[in-house]
């Protein structure tokens, strides 16, 4: 971010990680701020249940969530679900229990096939099967992630009256049965989904498992496709705004000579919480600054509360932790650290150090996720050359 042509800028940059599974260290390089975050996940709940697509669609949260649609595709033959273990696909692994007089449940490719009684049926690949309470069993999608949100195309659900339900289970041990809809012979296929209130997100609750079963005495014929999947995520936002240290009345421009304070704020936007002391924030100083290593409020007003070049402020909720003395280091030269241990202490010496070029300021605890959004605030000052 060059210092010579602006004042009062902000600049706001999302970040998510790429695989929230794994949530394995992530790096992003910004104009001139490098973060390195490390996120995985931790009233009464909400489940809300959508027969249509559209408005399941319309009511995902707009920001902190990574979603996943599994459409079979990659099946090439037909082949039995597991009975046991269960088989894993994009986001879930998905088992069946026993059999049915129409035999076990199996993956197929061309649903029309399998299904051959309802003509609505895809000739697209498939899970088909057979649910019940004799021989006949249940099939049973267990998710791998934070699921927040899942929703499925399904075929020739109750087609004579109710003869299933679904029971979805939540990571507290909720849970809530689902009847509906009856439809008639033929059933031309339909949707259902079901998705959990941002008050339960924030808590950390999760869809664990959605189970099909058959209601007592019953036998249900089912196809499935596209199965949809919702996972919840941090989302880190870092805004970056400047401004000319004027400890005086006068008015500073950004020219040679004169300081500018610099805020560096990191907020999570997203619904999941990262990993506890996994936010590394890496800001690079460009060759035109020199960095103010004494107290940042040295010759003006006192407004931070710790004697060190770096102030630490949060709000909205962030509880973190913040110790100059341990958790921030300088690198001079070279590539931007990819982590902590790469940076070096710089005891406070009261002058301006034109050879520092990256800044390494390491907050601890978590960074929560919550509908207040909140943030940690990183101040220092820097001398334009």
């Amino acid at each position: 971010m060059p210092p010579l042509n602006h004042k009062n800028t902000a600049v706001e940059i999302p970040l998510i990680g790429p695989d929230p599974n794994l949530f394995s260290t992530v790096k992003w390089l910004l104009a001139c701020v490098l973060l390195a975050i490390v996120a995985q996940g931790a009233g009464a709940q909400t489940l809300t249940t959508y027969n249509s697509q559209a408005a399941y669609t319309a009511a995902l949260p707009a920001t902190g969530l990574v979603s996943r649609l599994e459409t079979f595709s990659s099946v090439s033959r037909d082949y039995g679900v597991s009975q046991s273990t269960g088989d894993s696909w994009s986001g879930f692994t998905l088992s069946a229990t026993g059999t049915s007089e129409f035999g076990l449940a199996i993956y197929c490719v061309n649903l029309a096939v399998c299904m051959n009684w309802t003509p609505s049926a895809p000739a697209s690949t498939g899970v088909y099967g057979a649910v019940g309470d004799l021989q006949a069993g249940t099939f049973t999608f267990t998710t791998t992630g934070r699921a927040v949100a899942f929703g499925m195309d399904y075929w020739d659900w109750n087609d004579t009256g109710q003869r299933s339900a679904i029971r979805v289970t939540l990571s507290n041990g909720a849970t809530q049965i689902v009847t509906g809809p009856s439809t008639n012979s033929g059933d031309p296929g339909g949707f259902v989904g079901f998705q959990l209130d941002a008050d339960s997100i924030y808590a950390g609750i999760k869809i664990v498992s959605v189970t099909w079963y058959a209601l007592p005495l019953q036998t249900e014929i089912i196809g499935i496709k596209n199965v949809r999947i919702s996972e919840a995520v941090p989302e880190l936002r870092v805004t970056k705004v400047s401004q000319i240290w004027t400890p005086s009345a006068f008015t500073k421009f950004s020219l040679p000579g004169n300081e500018v304070v610099y805020q560096i704020t990191v907020a999570n936007r997203g619904l999941a919480n990262p990993d506890a002391n996994s936010v590394l924030v890496v800001d690079v100083l460009p060759s035109s600054l020199s960095f103010w290593n004494g107290d940042i409020d040295a010759g003006g007003a006192d407004t931070n509360p710790m004697i060190t070049p770096v102030g630490f402020s949060q709000a909205n909720g962030a509880s973190m932790t913040f110790n100059p003395s341990t958790d921030f280091g300088v690198t001079y030269g070279g590539a931007a650290p990819t982590s902590y241990g790469q940076c070096s202490s710089l005891p406070m010496d009261g002058s301006f150090r034109s050879d520092v070029r990256y800044l390494c300021l390491r907050p601890n605890g978590i960074l929560p996720a919550s509908a207040n959004i909140p943030e940690v605030t990183f101040t220092f000052r820097a001398r334009i050359q």
